[in-house]
């Protein structure tokens, strides 16, 4: 995307299996956005002839595609006219930021890890393994927890320094912050 931001994705597509690859790149008034989402959302029939109306060329039938669109005409808050399942990044090359959002129920896990500058995020905590910069160290305040409740009533887990996005949460990463 740019010499400071990435993103790689691997998915099961369900919606236009041929043409919803991601990352999904659009370009708008000379910046780029882009997305990697999981998930579903069930109301895109509602939001696509608003979204034509207003110049957004369709190019394929996914629904990432609306999501992204869906961002860049609304604004951030549009993640509210979202009915479905899902998490999901957005990088907006206009503001130089990665948005991350995750569904009002908690579906769709989303976890976090921000070190140094620099913000990694997956939908499970295994995959910050492949990071060869991640340090693997047991998050040991919360074993306690876990031990007594058979969960972990924050948003921490396992991994030292790696978080849990909460349901119905976002998080907006730019500068390094």
């Amino acid at each position: 995307l740019t010499p400071h931001a990435g993103l790689s994705h691997q998915r099961l597509s369900i919606r236009d299996i041929t043409h919803g690859a991601q990352p999904m790149i659009r370009h708008r008034d000379g910046a780029d956005y882009a997305i990697v989402y999981n998930g579903e959302i069930y109301n895109t029939d509602e939001l696509i002839p608003e979204l034509t109306a207003a110049g957004y060329n369709f190019l394929t039938t996914s629904d990432t595609e609306v999501i992204l669109y869906a961002y860049m005409h609304f604004g951030a808050s549009f993640v509210s006219r979202l009915n479905g399942i899902f998490s999901f990044a957005i990088w907006d090359g206009a503001a130089k930021q990665l948005f991350l959002y995750r569904d009002r129920v908690g579906t769709k896990p989303l976890f976090y890890h921000a070190k140094d500058g620099e913000l990694v995020f997956a939908s499970e905590p295994k995959a910050f393994l492949a990071n060869p910069d991640f340090e693997k160290k047991l998050n040991t305040d919360i074993l306690s927890a876990y031990l007594c409740f058979n969960s972990v009533p924050t948003s921490e887990t396992f991994f030292k320094g790696v978080y849990r996005l909460d349901p119905g949460t976002y998080l907006i990463y730019k500068d390094g912050k």
